[in-house]
């Protein structure tokens, strides 16, 4: 499965939930939590206690975020797939890459984008807010 069918099972996924709840957007801690979304992880990761660890760390490092969380569900589980594919933790504890924010004005929605962490001696990227303007 690429990081394409990822997105676009992750955009059906949330249009199913917005449809039940009638809310519009759906919240990540909701979405991650459905059977759609775990049947998605499972079959992607392929091991149940190595999905249960993705589970547990990127809810940790949203639930530490409040502007991920205002993110599109969909983008985060994808851009979270995309670093559990290289073997990259979000882990607030390992940081080794970040789910960045950023305001899609041309779709209306916040999104959040893969960023592998950059540190040297001096300098690291903490937390980052952009605004796509099309």
């Amino acid at each position: 499965m690429n990081n394409d069918d990822i997105k676009n099972q992750g955009k059906q996924i949330n249009n199913a939930i917005a449809k039940t709840n009638n809310t519009g957007k759906v919240k990540f801690s909701t979405a991650i939590q459905s059977d759609t979304y775990k049947n998605l992880i499972n079959r992607t990761l392929g091991d149940k206690d190595r999905a249960t660890r993705f589970v547990a760390n990127i809810s940790s490092a949203v639930a530490i975020n409040p502007d991920l969380q205002e993110c599109d569900a969909g983008t985060i589980l994808s851009g979270a797939l995309l670093g559990e594919s290289l073997n990259l933790s979000p882990s607030p504890n390992l940081g080794q890459f970040y789910l960045v924010p950023f305001n899609d004005t041309k779709n209306k929605r916040k999104v959040a984008m893969f960023q592998i962490r950059v540190q040297t001696d001096t300098f690291s990227l903490q937390s980052v807010q952009v605004n796509i303007k099309s």
